[in-house]
């Protein structure tokens, strides 16, 4: 929460520059691995027949998880994160290039 804050109020106040940038990958990399690790507990918890399609929780859990595919991805987010804090440039030193 105080991370998904964070990069909220940065953007508001600073879009656009690199620590702004860094705020943001870090609040969806720790979102969308905190939405990914709870829907999965919840649903081992709940049993299988929670991941029939139509139910509530098979949705979640799937929501949750497709939420580290989109871009950025959840992998891309963390390398442009290591980038930076390794004091390069996410924009040209990384496998996946920067949109």
């Amino acid at each position: 929460d105080a991370v998904v804050r964070e990069a909220s109020r940065r953007v508001a106040q600073r879009p656009g520059e690199p620590e702004t940038n860094r705020w943001v990958w870090r609040a969806k990399l720790i979102a969308g691995d905190t939405a990914a690790a709870v829907a999965s507990s919840v649903l081992e918890a709940a049993g299988a027949s929670a991941t029939r399609r139509g139910h509530p929780l098979e949705r979640i859990y799937r929501d949750a998880r497709c939420g580290a595919l989109q871009p950025a991805t959840s992998d891309v987010c963390a390398d442009w994160l290591g980038v930076a804090a390794l004091g390069g440039d996410p924009d040209d030193e990384t496998e996946s290039p920067r949109w």
